[in-house]
């Protein structure tokens, strides 16, 4: 299921449907009852005036109108007082929505749960009413509709639409402002009943349940416990990484380049994403999606993933995955022929000019494409134009660094040093150094570099991350904290003011631009600049769900 969000004039819904209203065995306010049970609230506009005469329907959460109800009017439960007040008497234990509607295109939706035992009348304070929405639906080509008499009820509240033979739609008008569920029932008997979770309509606008638009829908859990990702707390604004292949995903239903593919919540939300690949030939496809909250040591939580729509436009979009709002300053997936330029997904465009690189430099990485140096002074991705821009990180900063790399070959002595991501010697360095070491590097003006080291390993995927916090520094491999000791080294020249620190230079990838003899020998992916200071939940998530055997989405 989709939600969208649009604009409409709910004139359009007058021949869809009819507002049907059910009076049921409870007691007004003033009259005697078997009970005292019952519930009473204040309605008033956003103007703080209050609101006379309006209509009150309580229902029990579990009700479903009639379908032999079609075209009779009910009479409300209840009215409220000049100040704005109603009483419901006569409630048993259960779950109740109440809908307040004051006919003039506002609403407003309660919910209550009387347990047994309870006695008296609750108050449930004061509540404004609100525009009033609009849900409109429609059956898919395949949902299995062949008769006549099709319909919709809404689970808690007085409602049920026709299903329009001809166009399979449907609609619902002066909705308060909620989340619903939704039953669809057809007249044949061999056809079982339909039901929709979370549909969302938002107050003064309206929500569309598109069947016959998105022909497809699939779960995607997000598994935090010890047997996924193993992180025990929330992770917010996180890029999740979905994997796509032959075996998990029917691309020919699927339009061309994955236009048609969408995201949202549980609740129905749209959610941002990007295709970084779209490969329907090999059955592959890499896609980054932005999940506001990623809940701790939770094996519950799902997102939807909707496609089947020949009409859909591509709204593939990083920069809105990868907001520089929430830190993320440089984002190069690399997964362009060697030869093109390495764009970067965020909104600060710091795309990569590639040089001594071609078409086959790119290969195949830790996900979807990586780009292969040679080692060679000559092969290196530099973002021009970077020297005075975001990426320049002050010293004692807070700020992180990360890639994906697999090393072809170490150092043969202590004092070469093999670029991952450097922004010059003099300012900041995620590298291979020391023969066979990792290394994160923050040069302190005039004095020397501040390291973290960790043991690198040939042939092998592994992800690296280098965080500075202040006076602190730390490196991470593969999810795990391996250094938080910072080893100081002091420069060689006794002329401090040949080591002055320099932020001129452009960030590099495979190389510095600032010193050419340090290319890397290997294979670099997904590097990451983000100007805060990564969690211990934040990267082992990250390496969780993005190494090859992801931890983390589950498919359903």
């Amino acid at each position: 299921m989709k939600i969208l969000w649009k604009k409409f004039a709910p004139l359009a819904l007058l021949a869809l449907c009819a507002l049907l209203y059910r009076c049921g065995n409870l007691t007004m306010a003033g009259a005697t009852s078997e009970t005292t049970n019952g519930v009473t609230a204040c309605v008033r506009y956003g103007n703080g005036v209050t609101v006379p005469n309006a209509q009150v329907f309580i229902r029990e959460q579990n009700f479903l109108e009639d379908p032999a109800a079609i075209g009779i009017v009910r009479t409300p439960d209840a009215l409220t007082d000049k100040a704005g007040y109603f009483t419901v008497r006569g409630l048993k234990a259960g779950g109740y929505f109440i809908e307040v509607n004051d006919a003039h295109g506002r609403a407003s939706l309660l919910r209550y749960t009387i347990y047994a035992g309870d006695t008296g009348i609750v108050d449930l304070g004061t509540d404004t009413l609100l525009k009033a929405g609009v849900l409109l639906g429609s059956m898919a080509p395949n949902a299995g509709v062949t008769d006549t008499r099709t319909i919709v009820q809404i689970f808690g509240l007085d409602r049920i639409a026709l299903v329009d033979p001809v166009s399979g739609t449907f609609g619902f008008d002066l909705l308060p402002a909620g989340t619903f569920k939704l039953r669809i029932v057809f007249s044949s008997p061999a056809v079982p009943p339909i039901t929709i979770d979370s549909v969302i309509v938002p107050s003064g606008d309206t929500a569309s349940v598109p069947f016959a638009s998105w022909k497809y829908s699939k779960k995607l859990f997000l598994n935090t416990t010890a047997s996924g990702a193993g992180v025990t707390s929330d992770v917010a604004n996180f890029p999740v990484l979905v994997r796509l292949t032959g075996s998990n995903f029917n691309f020919g239903q699927a339009k061309s380049g994955g236009a048609d593919i969408r995201f949202t919540k549980s609740d129905g939300m749209p959610l941002s994403y990007e295709i970084e690949r779209w490969d329907s030939a090999n059955g592959l496809a890499e896609i980054w999606v932005k999940v506001d909250t990623v809940y701790g040591n939770n094996s519950t939580q799902y997102i939807f993933m909707d496609w089947g729509n020949a009409a859909a436009n591509a709204t593939s979009d990083g920069a809105t995955v990868f907001d520089t709002a929430n830190g993320f300053q440089g984002i190069w997936h690399l997964s362009e022929p060697g030869n093109a330029t390495a764009y970067d997904a965020t909104i600060n465009h710091y795309h990569g000019t590639p040089t001594g690189m071609t078409a086959a430099s790119a290969v195949a990485g830790a996900i979807g494409l990586a780009q292969e140096f040679d080692g060679s002074s000559t092969g290196y991705i530099q973002m021009i134009g970077t020297a005075n821009g975001k990426l320049n990180f002050p010293q004692h900063g807070t700020y992180s660094i990360s890639a994906w790399v697999r090393l072809n070959a170490v150092n043969l002595v202590d004092t070469l040093f093999n670029c991952v991501v450097q922004k010059g010697d003099l300012q900041y360095s995620l590298q291979l150094g020391f023969k066979d070491k990792w290394q994160f590097c923050e040069y302190q003006d005039s004095l020397g570099w501040d390291n973290d080291t960790a043991q690198a390993t040939l042939g092998a995927w592994q992800y690296l991350v280098g965080v500075r916090d202040g006076a602190r520094q730390y490196l991470y491999l593969d999810g795990a904290l391996v250094c938080d000791t910072i080893v100081f080294e002091p420069n060689a020249s006794l002329d401090s003011s040949l080591y002055a620190r320099n932020t001129g230079y452009d960030l590099g990838i495979g190389r510095s631009a600032a010193t050419p003899d340090r290319g890397f020998n290997g294979a670099i992916d997904e590097v990451r600049a983000e100007n805060v200071p990564l969690s211990a939940d934040w990267i082992l998530l990250c390496y969780a769900n993005q190494k090859a055997n992801d931890a983390l989405v589950v498919f359903k």
